[in-house]
């Protein structure tokens, strides 16, 4: 698996529609076996080709381009998930973004980060029971402390 995570590293994409609803994984390959190698590793997604590619010389001969996409938001999703401790920062930044667009249903850009700034992660946000309402835990922490705070200052008077 670490060697098909190093080719989508050097030669794919990660594809966010301009309506943030769909998100294709990508890569475009001159090398048709080792294409078909990755394919095999990673289990899902198609491969097509090949395209002739048209370059900025007409009488410049170009090798052609074999194609292997995940459009799939179940293989995408998991591919990601799986593959993301191991992109690079820059990919890696591409590849959360892609989740959080996969996993709102909407459409809209999603907040990333709790009006005070701190990022939603799973560590970071505590949910109520009773009511499923969200709320990032160093706030929630903060709003904690700050009316412990009160309470004793309060009492001193």
């Amino acid at each position: 698996m670490y060697w098909a995570i190093g080719i989508f590293e050097g030669e794919g994409s990660i594809v966010i529609t301009t309506n943030r609803k769909s998100v294709n994984l990508v890569v475009q390959i001159s090398d048709q076996d080792v294409l078909e190698r990755f394919f095999h590793i990673v289990g899902v997604g198609t491969i097509r080709g090949p395209y002739k590619p048209k370059g900025p010389k007409a009488d410049r001969e170009y090798k052609v381009i074999w194609k292997w996409a995940s459009n799939s938001i179940k293989n995408t999703t998991a591919l990601l998930e799986q593959w993301l401790p191991y992109l690079g920062n820059r990919r890696r930044r591409k590849a959360i973004e892609a989740l959080v667009c996969l996993r709102n249903k909407s459409g809209r850009k999603p907040r990333l980060v709790c009006s005070r700034g701190h990022v939603w992660t799973k560590e970071n946000t505590w949910t109520s029971k009773k009511t499923g309402f969200r709320m990032c835990r160093a706030c929630k922490n903060l709003r904690e402390n700050n009316q412990i705070k009160t309470f004793y200052n309060e009492g001193e008077m």
